[in-house]
């Protein structure tokens, strides 16, 4: 990548009000007990795909030949095989160290389905048990509690196999899958989410396999057809969320249990036309309330209902819906980036709209910054569901190779730290009008395979060489650990 003059300079601003911000770190009012941590999920940190029985994934199938999509998206060759090396017992003491210095209270994890079921179902893999008890009691043991995501984009590839979330049978599969979760290890953790993110699987993740599995180009983020045509897909994971939060609360192991949601803050990049904000609206409801509803209000919003035909797609049976119903959701799980920036294209693209221009200069991967709008969303949030239970599960950023030049085993890393010096000020501000928010995240505690993307894009607080393993803090790890310090004052 060429860097601009301009953007140099414009670097080196950034560093010198970033050192001068350093001098005096304010410190902000947070609840009592707040939860304040970095996160990670088991595909992207772990490694270890082939150890100790642990079953094949739907990414141990896609970003391998004949599929190879880092390659095909990057140019990168990679998988998953070794990640960052986390399933090494003794990397993993050595990262809980670099937590426990950086003085998070809390780290959110995940548990990889096929590691403890490694066919999704049946025959339990205590190899893979072992090794998250080994998890959980480190992180304990340094003061840090775990918060662990059952379902972070790794179905196994057994059950993906037999239609996964089409089919049916997926609710039973998911609820003995996280029955096994809380008798293992419930007694520890006291923090569960059902799901990560089910939006960005269906609409992005799912609807592209579809489309390589089937050779045809993939309309992505997924087409109104396609979203109506698998309703289901929505509708048995959200009967699969559930049921599972309510054998949980049957348990009572005294914690508690929510799900997570990209929050999809979304906008048009020019003026648009009455169509174009009605498609914008609809398009936020979409990304939005088409989860968090039947979640925290137990129905599906009624206009989305009808318009993707979930009663003639949905596989809605009698009972589903006093189900959803019923579910007592604890808290709702927020990942939050950037605003999602669309253009006007009638019939085209997501409803209508396409990506539209980043105002932004220079540009994060994850969409347009704005923290005035996350605060908005928040709450909104709060209006919508009755002020429930909020845990900011993910907030992160990266900018590429221009943030991230290593040096002397340092990295400035001056954009990400702006931005997160942004975004806990917008939650704080959040929390003065009334949001109920109860912990922040950092996106992510090390840099680590980013899907499709595989290694091109660096989204943590911690560097890691790929090659060697080594890890080394970026201004941003040293920042928040200060701002961390100050809190407990």
């Amino acid at each position: 990548m060429k860097t601009s003059w301009i953007t140099l300079i414009l670097l080196s601003c950034l560093l010198q009000i970033s050192r001068a911000q350093n001098k005096h770190i304010e410190k902000l009012q947070f609840p009592k007990g707040f939860l304040w941590g970095a996160a990670s999920a088991a595909y992207q940190v772990e490694g270890g795909t082939k150890a100790d029985g642990r079953g094949p994934n739907i990414w141990d199938k896609y970003l391998n030949p004949p599929y190879s999509l880092a390659k095909m998206a990057t140019g990168q060759d990679v998988n998953g095989d070794i990640a960052i090396n986390e399933y090494d017992r003794n990397q993993f003491l050595k990262d809980v160290k670099l937590m426990k210095d950086l003085g998070i209270n809390t780290y959110r994890m995940s548990i990889s389905w096929p590691r403890v079921l490694p066919e999704g179902t049946g025959k339990v893999n205590e190899a893979g048990i072992d090794y998250y008890n080994f998890v959980i009691n480190t992180l304990i043991e340094n003061g840090i509690k775990p918060l662990v995501t059952l379902y972070h984009f790794d179905m196994p590839l057994a059950l993906a196999n037999k239609g996964g979330w089409m089919n049916r049978e997926c609710v039973n599969w998911f609820t003995d899958y996280a029955n096994l979760c809380f008798d293992r290890f419930g007694d520890r953790v006291k923090t569960f989410l059902t799901f990560n993110e089910p939006s960005i699987e269906m609409f992005f993740l799912q609807t592209l396999f579809d489309a390589i599995d089937s050779k045809q180009m993939p309309s992505i983020p997924a087409s109104e057809k396609y979203i109506s045509e698998h309703f289901a897909h929505i509708h048995h994971l959200m009967l699969a969320h559930a049921q599972s939060v309510n054998l949980y609360h049957t348990k009572n192991l005294g914690g508690k249990i929510g799900i997570t949601f990209n929050f999809m803050l979304c906008d048009l990049d020019s003026t648009a036309s009455e169509s174009g904000k009605t498609s914008l609206n609809l398009v936020r409801k979409v990304w939005n309330n088409l989860f968090m509803d039947p979640a925290f209000k137990g129905s599906y919003p009624k206009e989305l209902f009808d318009r993707l035909k979930a009663s003639q797609y949905g596989d809605i049976q009698a009972g589903d819906m006093d189900l959803i119903k019923s579910a007592k959701t604890d808290f709702l799980g927020i990942n939050y980036y950037g605003v999602n920036m669309y253009h006007e294209k009638p019939g085209a693209g997501f409803f209508g709209l396409v990506n539209g221009k980043n105002p932004d200069k220079p540009e994060m991967f994850n969409g347009f910054v704005n923290p005035a709008a996350f605060v908005d969303g928040l709450v909104s949030l709060k209006k919508q569901y009755s002020n429930p239970e909020i845990i900011i599960t993910e907030n992160g950023a990266g900018y590429g190779e221009m943030d991230e030049k290593f040096e002397n085993g340092k990295v400035n890393d001056v954009l990400r730290m702006a931005y997160i010096q942004k975004h806990i000020k917008a939650v704080n501000e959040a929390i003065r009008k009334g949001v109920n928010i109860k912990g922040y995240f950092v996106w992510s505690m090390f840099d680590n395979l980013e899907w499709i993307m595989g290694f091109s894009r660096r989204f943590g607080i911690t560097y890691v060489d790929f090659k060697t393993q080594d890890r080394f803090p970026k201004q941003s790890y040293l920042w928040y650990q200060t701002f961390l310090k100050e809190q407990k004052k």
